[in-house]
């Protein structure tokens, strides 16, 4: 039996305080996947796409 740790996680971009939050088990990837914008539904309301997370509350 494999025992796999996961993590919940808190992001907010630094401007519009919008809080994104998840379970992953490679935290490094999800906050690049944020980051870069790699998997769809990831991203604030239409009326601030240039806004990025960029700060992972612990």
């Amino acid at each position: 039996m494999v025992i796999r740790m996961y993590y919940v996680y808190i992001m907010t971009n630094a401007y519009n305080k919008v809080l994104y939050t998840g379970v992953t088990n490679n935290l490094e990837r999800r906050c690049y996947e944020h980051k870069h914008k790699i998997v769809k539904g990831f991203f604030p309301a239409p009326r601030t796409p240039h806004r990025k997370p960029v700060k992972l509350q612990e």
